[in-house]
């Protein structure tokens, strides 16, 4: 036990060291970083800056960069900013109508393994008028955020390796945002066709958007909606909870390994048939428990909600 605190005690000495080459070095932008090809380096990394206003009308964008994050702005112009490292293979075009931003692998060859200080962030920003109407935008980023304030597009698909995905005010045929390891939230949008949010691991919030077909789906996390509109939807989790409010017609499916499922749906029962199963759980439809597992109205909408491990709970609102 006494040659553990020891060795604990060393590695603390040596971190206090380094943080101290770090500062005399002005690494309040930088930190200590550990190169791929095996060596350390102490110190700051600057950050090169790029701003174009009043573009030429682009109608699609097409980014596809390391770790960076991406934001969607409102403005009066077309344009764009970006910060980014030296090093990064950081590449941008504008030709015929395309904006395209491209950076291989990673932003570094190093990786910053101590940081100092208030370092500046790699980022991309992308700034369109209100009534511009796009194309096609795709964003992928392998580490960082995706955040759209504002944007008007025929088809948006925006992926995450590993990174929180946050878009407001969003306008399309149709959407696809997936994130492998972080959180969705989609808020005041309207998808006239389909709308796919998919995480492996991470919460899905969806807040006042009107869709013809949900597709939504987590591996390990939960899956919240309100203010819902839907003429169909389907909601899939492995593990996590399924809360969804709103208007919800056509075929609506909600399924979790383990997990609770609640339904809060504008309408009335009769409107609706309805099939549920639980292994391990209790199921209560408009606050009765042990109703009948299937409720044929004859209805034009259909609810089918199955749970493993867990309770299943719908009311309707009339």
């Amino acid at each position: 036990m006494k040659q553990l605190w020891k060795i604990i005690g060393l590695v603390a000495v040596v971190g206090v060291v380094f943080i101290g080459i770090g500062l005399a070095l002005g690494a309040n932008t930088g930190g200590l970083y550990w190169s791929r090809d095996g060596g350390l380096s102490v110190g700051s990394r600057n950050l090169s800056h790029v701003h174009y206003t009043n573009l030429q009308e682009f109608n699609n964008i097409s980014i596809n960069v390391s770790s960076t994050d991406v934001r969607v702005v409102h403005a009066n112009y077309f344009g764009f900013e970006a910060n980014y490292r030296d090093n990064s293979n950081f590449r941008y075009s504008f030709e015929n109508g395309n904006l395209t931003i491209t950076q291989d692998g990673f932003n570094s060859s190093q990786v910053n393994i101590m940081g100092f200080g208030n370092s500046e962030r790699e980022e991309i920003i992308i700034s369109l008028p209100r009534n511009a109407l796009l194309d096609d935008v795709e964003l992928q980023v392998t580490s960082g955020r995706i955040t759209i304030d504002q944007l008007d597009c025929v088809n948006l698909t925006a992926t995450l390796s590993f990174g929180n995905a946050t878009v407001n005010n969003l306008t399309a045929q149709s959407a696809v945002i997936h994130t492998t390891s972080g959180r969705v939230r989609l808020e005041n949008t309207t998808v006239a066709g389909q709308l796919e949010m998919r995480a492996s691991s991470g919460n899905i919030h969806i807040t006042n958007t009107i869709a013809e077909d949900f597709e939504i789906r987590t591996t390990s996390g939960r899956i919240d909606g309100t203010g819902i509109v839907a003429n169909g939807l389907n909601a899939v989790v492995g593990s996590g909870n399924i809360a969804l409010t709103g208007i919800l017609n056509g075929n609506t499916t909600a399924r979790t390994t383990s997990g609770s499922v609640r339904l809060n749906v504008a309408g009335s029962e009769s409107n609706y048939n309805v099939s549920t199963s639980v292994t391990s759980g209790t199921v209560r439809i408009n606050s009765e428990r042990d109703r009948s597992s299937i409720i044929n109205n004859n209805a034009a909408n259909h609810i089918d909600v199955h749970t493993h491990s867990g309770n299943i709970y719908i009311d309707f609102s009339s």
